[in-house]
């Protein structure tokens, strides 16, 4: 292989007395490199996007003929199956290339969504705040922060930490190397930058902090766009883990997922992630009339059922006045009272009474299949679009 300006002609190698071939592709072990123009690494990207995608739908298909796989079990196969594949080389392949990093990435958000039963539309960030996983970006500069870290402490005899000796004097010549693009990828990740980069890449401590910052941004960026998103019952939550203690993380995997009536958990898991049919999302892709470039404003996407007030998640379950409606909220709240008395009168807004029923495990299946009953009455009526706007 040739890697850089390739000669005119190609000189002839020989290695007793045979010829040997010059290719522009190669594989070792698992990690295939490439000479042609562009990034390193471009062709294993291409490679591991497509094995990954390909083992993502075998399970998906798998599940259709022995039923329901849940968000859990479905979590396990994926970092088993799926997940080795999207991070494979993870340690020496930087993501530098904006493009190749989406190839991989394409193949999470679709598994997640499938497993979520989530639409093509629906937010990014609520598939990491309900299963816990970190960002597919994230995962893969941790690998190569730990590999990193190991290096550090291999004894100086072992050829790799020759290696890394001269990715430190190409930083030091100010020429691109695997310890340069470490730096371009954690700033594109917002990550907070040290006062000397090759100073906290050189000693063990330094990179494990670096490894702490990395989850730490992630985490920042996951408040503020669940703030961002007008997403309500994602915010100011609390779940009691299965050690008795309870947890304000906001990415964990959901208590609500391990919901055994799959439609019952879909309901639910699309209400609460915002990926339902209510007027307050779905009005955003109603086509457009000529002449108009923004979608419906928010205070114009009214109840189907009553007419009054925004129709988005709180107002449909807890505050419509629709007698099919109030009949079935009436039902669902004296089965909450009868299992659970001491809830009853502690919520002021409709707000505080969804925190506090979402933190009773034994309520949650009666309200998934209140909040399913809901959607089923809703879906009936075509949703309000004004006439101004058609």
């Amino acid at each position: 292989m040739i890697f850089g300006k390739q000669p005119g002609i190609r000189p002839v190698l020989r290695i007793q007395g045979q010829i040997i071939d010059w290719v522009d592709e190669h594989r070792y072990l698992g990690v295939t490199l490439c000479s042609r123009p562009g990034s390193l690494f471009s062709q294993m990207y291409l490679i591991k996007s497509i094995t990954a995608r390909r083992t993502a739908n075998v399970t998906m298909r798998l599940a259709k003929h022995f039923g329901d796989l849940p968000p859990r079990e479905a979590l396990i196969v994926y970092r088993a199956r799926v997940a080795v594949h999207l991070t494979y080389g993870a340690e020496l392949a930087l993501d530098v290339s904006k493009g190749s990093l989406a190839l991989l990435e394409a193949v999470e958000v679709h598994f997640l969504r499938r497993t979520l039963h989530l639409h093509d539309r629906s937010r990014l960030c609520v598939l990491y705040s309900e299963t816990g996983l970190l960002p597919l970006r994230f995962v893969r500069v941790d690998r190569a922060l730990r590999f990193l870290s190991g290096l550090l402490q291999a004894p100086d005899t072992r050829l790799v930490v020759s290696c890394l000796g001269a990715y430190v004097a190409l930083w030091e010549a100010c020429q691109s190397g695997w310890l340069s693009d470490i730096v371009i990828v954690m700033q594109r990740l917002g990550v907070t930058e040290p006062q000397d980069w090759l100073a906290t890449l050189s000693t063990v401590q330094g990179v494990n902090g670096l490894r702490t910052s990395v989850e730490q941004s992630w985490k920042d960026q996951l408040g503020v766009e669940l703030t961002a998103q007008r997403l309500p019952l994602l915010l100011g939550r609390r779940q009691r883990l299965s050690s008795g203690r309870w947890t304000y993380e906001m990415a964990t995997l959901r208590n609500y997922l391990l919901l055994r009536v799959p439609a019952h958990r879909t309901a639910l898991v699309r209400m609460i992630t915002g990926s339902h049919v209510l007027a307050v999302e779905a009005a955003k892709w109603v086509p457009r009339p000529e002449g108009q470039h923004n979608p419906l404003p928010r205070e114009w996407r009214l109840c189907r059922m009553c007419g009054e007030g925004v129709e988005d998640e709180l107002h449909v379950m807890l505050e419509c006045a629709a007698p099919g409606l109030v009949q079935l909220r009436s039902v669902m709240l004296s089965d909450v009272w009868r299992l659970f008395p001491g809830l009853k009168g502690r919520a002021q807004t409709p707000l505080q009474w969804w925190q506090l029923v979402m933190e009773c495990d034994d309520v949650v299946p009666r309200v998934a299949e209140f909040v399913f009953d809901v959607m089923t009455v809703v879906r009936e009526v075509p949703m309000y679009i004004p006439d101004w706007y058609v």
